[in-house]
């Protein structure tokens, strides 16, 4: 069906979605397992038979809306026993339905369950065991994802109450409610800002219909497209639709609008981050000179420093000494840079020895 039409889009067919692509991908390695595959209901029920011994067992698989994100569901017919196989005739056991995932192949799913029955025949069970067993309920519907629109008449409701509990299908109410939760829109915040108005869980005009007439309808796009587009709620969704993209329109417009303020913003940014990468640079180095005077200025450096200096102005007094002693110089002389020298030399040690009792008990040694 061509819901493009529906929404005010574009005629042509749009392009496959990329989980409609892996669906059909499915369905082709489905019919490639034999040439017994049928299809029931388009892209929704297929039905795979096999001999198994003497009897022919049939396999109905139904593909869920959201086929392959959501898993197939496959049934046996007629009823039998199998550790695979639960009471409602459904394969629940089977290792590759059970991890099946969008990557899963279903042909090779299904061809499991067929190598299955052939290596381990299931039990075919009585046909009046299988109808009053009170667990087993009759085989599966053929519609197990009812199409919208479509209705089953009172006598296939009631083919068979009166022998086994009916085995209740997904309403088209349940789908609709889905339908509706899923395509609000939604802000950051998880608030809706726009809901899909209640699409109505049955369609009055078929309820006088025959079934010729539904199978008809059903498999008539024309028709089934004429049906929808009379409906108030798809009317009020094109209408929506046209408001909520005058509101994209506008919204695109005030942001265009904005943009010389953005660059303005961008630039004023850009020249605020270079200056604090050129200001982060002259703290960098102001940083490591710090760092080097702070070593070469550490009261251990200096003690050091202060006692080497005292030693070289002792050798210098020595010098002095000598000089004095070979005569070299005279007494005025001596005593001038004799008292000079020695002073400077006492000055040293003194201030060393301060120094070293500071470091001591401030513990400031390396």
């Amino acid at each position: 069906m061509n819901f493009w039409n529906i929404f005010g889009g574009k005629s042509n067919t749009p392009s496959p979605t990329y989980l409609q692509a892996q669906k059909t991908k499915q369905i082709e390695s489905l019919r490639k397992i034999s040439a017994s595959v049928s299809e029931t209901i388009r892209d929704v029920e297929y039905r795979a038979t096999f001999p198994v011994n003497t009897t022919n067992l049939t396999l109905v698989i139904s593909l869920p809306p959201k086929f392959p994100q959501d898993q197939p569901m496959v049934g046996v017919e007629p009823g039998v026993h199998h550790p695979w196989v639960d009471n409602q005739m459904r394969v629940a056991h089977c290792p590759a339905l059970l991890s099946f995932s969008m990557h899963s192949s279903l042909g090779s799913a299904v061809q499991s369950i067929v190598d299955e029955f052939k290596r381990n025949p299931p039990q075919v069970l009585p046909q009046h065991l299988y109808n009053a067993g009170g667990q087993l309920p009759y085989p599966l519907p053929s519609t197990a994802y009812p199409q919208p629109g479509y209705s089953q008449p009172d006598s296939a409701q009631t083919q068979y109450s009166q022998d086994v509990p009916l085995m209740r299908t997904p309403s088209l109410s349940s789908y609709t409610s889905q339908m509706s939760t899923e395509d609000s829109v939604r802000d950051t915040s998880g608030s809706s800002l726009y809901q899909m108005p209640e699409i109505p869980a049955s369609f009055p005009a078929l309820k006088n219909k025959s079934m010729t007439e539904l199978n008809e309808l059903m498999h008539d796009e024309g028709k089934m497209l004429e049906l929808l587009q009379q409906q108030p709620e798809l009317e009020k969704i094109s209408e929506d639709r046209r408001e909520l993209s005058r509101t994209c329109e506008e919204l695109a417009k005030s942001n265009l609008s904005r943009k010389p303020e953005v660059e303005n913003l961008k630039r004023s940014l850009i020249e605020q981050w270079d200056r604090m990468s050129e200001m982060r640079s002259q703290l960098e180095d102001q940083v490591a000179r710090q760092a080097l005077l702070a070593e070469q200025f550490h009261p251990s450096i200096l003690q050091t420093n202060l006692k080497v200096a005292a030693l070289e102005a002792e050798e210098e007094s020595e010098r002095i000494a000598e000089a004095f002693l070979d005569k070299k110089m005279d007494i005025d002389e001596f005593k001038q840079k004799y008292m000079e020298i020695r002073t400077l030399c006492h000055s040293r040690r003194a201030k060393e020895e301060k120094l070293h009792q500071i470091i001591m008990s401030q513990g400031l040694q390396y």
